[in-house]
């Protein structure tokens, strides 16, 4: 009796690990299929979404060791960690005033961007460019929450963004953000080789989003930009900048010249921008404080 109870449990066992092998085998097949056809789509698109995906794939660990400060002190602990990385932050933050009495305003706009478009329509549509994913912020606002709640919050949330510019106040806690570090190049040990990405508010990255699109819209109409600009501008990417400058190299060696290249490389460019001087270049491109526009970028 005991003897064909072992053997029919046996048999259970083997029943089962063999159902298990199969399932297995298909998961494992069924995931191949959907990698492949994820990096086919990804080739297809070309572009920035090539390289994302190179480096994503090439990226190695991203904990941060042990920090060395330029005393040789050693950091090991996470809050430990924190605290030297953020007066390193702190140093390269620009808060000063600068005196810009003398600085020329030689683009005089025909046409200033008095207010901001916020139609449920422009907000709907923000809404639902958003990724399927959570977001990290501290009003822990997912974005697939807004993006397929659209329909419903995306009227509610023009009046909450129009409020806020009719208002020029803008919530506390947009003012608030979670402090990535990120490593750059160099020693992974030195914190000068970090720098800090700041995760702020889903709805207050979705208002930036629309004010940058219209701000962006109103300078390249009234030809504020440089044509020498690249970056940061669409279709005016840095490998356009560097096929461009290959082309006038060709061109230059053809020619007979002679070339020289200057380099010149800002550190921490985005960090040490002043914020009267960004105020004021918004400002003399068309857009006077307290212009809404000009609040929102000051607050």
């Amino acid at each position: 009796m005991v003897s064909c109870q072992q053997d029919s449990e046996k048999t259970l066992f083997d029943n089962l690990r063999l159902e298990y092998k199969i399932v297995s085998k298909n998961l494992k097949k069924q995931l191949k299929i959907h990698h492949n056809t994820k990096e086919e789509k990804i080739i297809s698109k070309g572009g920035n979404s090539i390289h994302k995906f190179i480096r994503n794939r090439l990226t190695q660990d991203n904990n941060i060791p042990c920090l060395i400060d330029k005393e040789n002190k050693f950091y090991f602990s996470n809050e430990e960690k924190c605290n030297i990385l953020g007066k390193e932050f702190q140093k390269n933050f620009q808060n000063k005033n600068i005196n810009i009495s003398n600085y020329n305003r030689n683009i005089i706009p025909k046409t200033k961007l008095s207010d901001i478009d916020l139609s449920t329509s422009i907000v709907w549509d923000v809404l639902r460019s958003l990724p399927n994913r959570n977001s990290t912020s501290p009003d822990n606002i997912p974005y697939i929450l807004l993006k397929y709640c659209a329909d419903s919050l995306a009227k509610i949330i023009t009046d909450i963004f129009r409020c806020i510019i009719d208002n020029k106040q803008i919530p506390s806690i947009w003012k608030t953000s979670l402090i990535i570090p990120l490593f750059k190049k160099g020693e992974k040990s030195d914190p000068k080789n970090y720098r800090p990405i700041s995760l702020t508010c889903t709805l207050c990255r979705i208002l930036e989003r629309i004010i940058a699109q219209q701000l962006t819209k109103f300078l390249e109409d009234n030809k504020f930009f440089n044509k020498n600009q690249f970056g940061f501008l669409k279709q005016r990417s840095t490998t356009t900048q560097l096929l461009s400058t290959m082309d006038d190299l060709y061109n230059a060696i053809q020619d007979g010249y002679n070339i020289d290249i200057i380099y010149i490389d800002f550190a921490k460019a985005f960090d040490t921008v002043p914020i009267n001087i960004l105020l004021d270049k918004i400002e003399s491109a068309g857009s006077s404080y307290p212009d809404p526009t000009v609040v929102a970028v000051n607050n």
